[in-house]
């Protein structure tokens, strides 16, 4: 009879030093001996077994060379659920792991033992000494009694449940909450998890969707490797410490570096929190093309928003895109972004975005932010200067405080009418925030599928963005097509009276408004500042009967969105198609220091004040019961001294 390693499942950790009751197992050479994996249990519950399966090997197994006919025939597949006698799997890890989700989709459970009189029993070992597992014995008749049914079931470890649910986890931008585990599991297996249960179940099932954390790190030389061959012209960098390990990484992709010369060179930048295993920071850059639509222009992982990353930033932003005329930055008030922006591009206009700044009033004057809040908008949007003087005289009136806090920031850095150059509807970083907002539940990913994430991102839309664009029959593109069809709208009541061959007057009731349309101007500031024909700059066209297109701004025009979309972007070859040279391979990429901290990472960051509306919450004294006072400032008498 020939010997072979056997395969067997032990309940506890076995040593074969001073297990005695192994002996005969060892030594023996009868099957009455031997002992077998069979039904144990059944149980609708479950409780890890990470050591439950132990491999015991004795003898030598004789030189048969099996593996060259049953090579077609071998399952690689954890999941697979049909048993048969011959049948040869991978490797153990694939053998038990099927093992385990069969006896979870049966409501069984399995241990060792020496008795062989239950029925259901299953022998494998290991063929002709690789790591690919052959059944040699399997008897699928189950004879277990109905009564330990109650009893708890060991197989739904982490590993297990998480490759049942791993396709569900798969994609990134999919919700699927631990209570949802717990509930799936329930209803198709008849499983009970607990929360902490089906929360490492999860973990594991991220764990085999995207890797080690550590290798993504490794991994990052060859994939900017394929990253350059695939789109030429990119422009990426990996920055590393000394010791190797990972700092920056900056990827600006070629068909956003071309796209951008013919969008309206403004940049909104922004930075959003990472969740990964090592956490860390992404920041992009975007800007608006001539439909309206974000296209990223570039995007970059760092340790934190700190001095020395925005900087690096913003270096490799001017080493990738240059700097053009006209050009201006937007972002929030974050004291790095603005010294990073002085040191680099000190001769570009930062401005600020109204809305961060709006935070910033309300929380350093509480008592007058609800009547500031409106007319701060109205002095930001304004398109002339009388309407932001009166809009300011207002303000001094309300808190002169607010008045001397914006003057010393500049109102250049908030208000449309004193920019210096025209920054349009760019009022916000709102477009900086809608991308944070699409990567919200990529944060969690490796550094590589992070990168593959955004990369993936800028294809889609590139893509989307170009179709739309070359089946659209519109001059303009999108969004300033319908800013135009309101402003005709408006135009409709208006009278014109002409001054001279460019020079008009337009009544508005009793509001008088000259336009000149060789000039591109109007006095209500919106035909010069929005570089799009304004309600009365349209109501000249009318009776002129001259069309509108060569009074539009090219950035916004469907020629321009065409240009900025004429390179298309073509998916990145598969990972096992890579061609990496020897150099590459061999550059070693470590990951940052620190480690994950304990407890649930956030989800999301604290909000500001007031950011979640602007309505306060009522305090009620305990003392005397009534509003807004508290019992220490409370100056009324209590009701028990009264009597």
């Amino acid at each position: 009879m020939a010997r072979y390693p056997l395969c067997v499942t032990t309940t506890e950790p076995v040593n074969l030093e001073t297990n005695s009751t192994l002996i005969p197992l060892l030594c023996s050479d009868t099957s009455e001996d031997m002992r077998v994996i069979h039904n144990s249990y059944f149980s609708n519950t479950f409780n890890g077994i990470g050591e439950a399966i132990g491999l015991i090997g004795f003898g030598s197994c004789e030189e048969v060379d099996e593996l060259e006919e049953l090579a077609p025939g071998i399952i690689v597949n954890p999941n697979h659920s049909l048993f048969e006698k011959d049948q040869v799997y991978k490797n153990k890890y694939v053998l038990t792991s099927a093992l385990k989700r069969h006896s979870i989709l049966k409501h069984f459970q399995f241990k060792t033992t020496r008795s062989s009189s239950i029925s259901w029993s299953l022998r494998a070992s290991s063929l002709n000494k690789s790591q690919m597992f052959k059944i040699r014995e399997f008897e699928s008749e189950h004879t277990c009694l109905l009564l330990h049914n109650s009893l708890s079931e060991r197989q739904a470890t982490k590993s297990v449940v998480g490759s049942i649910i791993v396709g569900k986890c798969a994609e990134p931008d999919v919700i699927y909450t631990p209570k949802d585990i717990q509930r799936d599991m329930l209803a198709e297996y008849g499983v009970r998890l607990t929360y902490m249960q089906a929360w490492r179940a999860k973990e594991a099932a991220l764990e085999l969707v995207w890797g080690d954390p550590i290798q993504s790190y490794a991994k990052l030389p060859s994939y900017f490797h394929i990253l350059e061959a695939t789109y030429p012209g990119s422009h990426i960098r990996l920055h590393k410490s000394e010791d190797d390990r990972f700092l920056y990484t900056f990827v600006a992709l070629f068909t956003s570096i071309k796209g951008w010369e013919y969008c309206r060179p403004i940049v909104v930048v922004d930075g959003t929190f990472l969740k990964g295993a090592y956490k860390g920071t992404l920041l992009t850059a975007n800007t608006l093309d001539a439909a309206g639509s974000i296209l990223p222009l570039a995007y970059a992982i760092v340790d934190s928003e700190n001095d020395a990353s925005w900087r690096w930033f913003f270096e490799q932003f001017r080493d990738a895109f240059g700097q053009r005329l006209e050009m201006c930055i937007v972002s929030d008030r974050h004291a790095s972004i603005i010294k990073a922006v002085s040191r680099v591009y000190d001769e570009v206009p930062h401005f600020a975005c109204m809305w961060h700044l709006l935070q910033n009033i309300m929380k350093n004057f509480r008592k007058s932010q609800q009547r500031v809040t409106e007319l701060f908008y109205s002095m930001a949007k304004t398109y002339t200067m009388t309407e932001f003087n009166q809009c300011m005289t207002i303000v001094e009136k309300i808190d002169k405080r607010i008045k001397d806090y914006l003057l010393n920031i500049g109102y250049n850095k908030w208000s449309r009418v004193h920019a210096e150059v025209n920054r349009t509807w760019m009022m916000t970083s709102n477009i900086a925030e809608s991308v944070n907002s699409r990567t919200r539940h990529a944060k969690v990913l490796t550094v590589l599928h992070l990168l593959e994430f955004m990369r993936q991102l800028v294809q889609k839309w590139n893509n989307n963005n170009r179709s739309k664009a070359t089946f659209s029959g519109f001059h303009l593109g999108k969004k300033y097509e319908n800013i135009l069809r309101r402003n005709k709208t408006a135009s409709e009541k208006l009278r014109v009276i002409e001054t001279n061959k460019y020079v008009y007057t337009v009544l508005d009731g009793i509001t008088q408004f000259t336009v000149c349309l060789h000039q591109r101007t109007c006095t209500c500031g919106r035909f010069q500042l929005d570089e799009l024909p304004c309600p009365h700059a349209l109501a000249v066209l009318t009776i002129k009967h001259t069309g509108y297109e060569k009074y539009c701004s090219d950035y916004y025009t469907r020629k321009n969105l065409l240009l900025t979309y004429q390179f298309q972007m073509d998916p990145l070859p598969d990972e096992s198609t890579w061609n990496t040279p020897t150099h590459v391979l061999e550059e070693v990429v470590l990951p940052p220091h620190g480690k994950r901290p304990p407890g649930r990472p956030k989800n999301k960051r604290h909000t500001q004040l007031r950011e979640d509306g602007f309505k306060k919450a009522k305090i009620t004294c305990s003392n005397c019961g009534q509003q807004d006072h508290n019992r220490k400032t409370c100056k009324n008498v209590r009701p028990y001294d009264q009597e």
